[in-house]
């Protein structure tokens, strides 16, 4: 009978403890399971968070591009504007003042050689024989003395010429007296000057 007794609380020791250790099995499997289902879910979340980054990404890509696309167009504009600037173009003028066509004019007005004549209290006297004479300021009067010179001048209220052989180009006159021979004065602007002619074969027009 001892012997029976001791086999049977043998045995049911053996049933308790298989019993504790297939609760504790299950228990754990179960712990196991449930936070692989919490992992998971945060990498669902992972890959959401990632799709938005992507999405601004290509947000802010997209309004560069806009950008830059503005930019070009407004280069474009300011380029098309310096192209309209530079066509514009300005007329040539002889040096004296006058934009006249005359040849002679020009060529006298461009003399680097030319002389330049003295102005003293307005009056503007020229002996010289021969070569061109520049007078650079507004005068009363130009008296020419000299024979066979060319005198590039601004304005005048008269000119007087004594000499022969002389061209005058003024750009404004309003009197001209000739006592020699020979002579002509061009004029630019303004109505035909009053013309007092003591001398033979002298002239006075408009230049062209």
């Amino acid at each position: 009978m001892k012997t029976w007794k001791t086999t049977g609380l043998a045995l049911a020791a053996c049933l308790a403890f298989a019993t504790a250790a297939c609760q504790a099995e299950v228990k754990d499997d179960a712990a196991s399971k449930s936070p692989g289902v919490t992992v998971n879910g945060n990498n669902d979340q992972n890959v959401t968070a990632t799709g938005g980054a992507s999405n601004k990404a290509d947000g802010k890509d997209s309004e560069q591009n806009i950008g830059s696309n503005n930019g070009s167009s407004s280069s474009k504009d300011s380029k098309g504007g310096s192209s309209a600037n530079a066509t514009s173009t300005g007329g040539a003028s002889a040096e004296g003042g006058a934009a006249v066509d005359d040849d002679d004019w020009k060529e006298a007005a461009a003399d680097k050689n030319a002389a330049v004549a003295t102005v003293v209290g307005g009056n503007a006297v020229i002996s010289n024989s021969g070569g061109t004479v520049h007078v650079k300021e507004n005068v009363d009067q130009i008296t020419v003395t000299g024979s066979d010179v060319k005198v590039v001048a601004k304005t005048a209220k008269k000119i007087s010429i004594q000499g022969s052989s002389v061209k005058v180009f003024v750009e404004q006159v309003s009197s001209v007296d000739f006592n020699g021979s020979d002579n002509k004065v061009e004029w630019a602007n303004g109505s035909k000057p009053a013309v007092n002619d003591n001398g033979s074969d002298n002239e006075v027009e408009k230049a062209g």
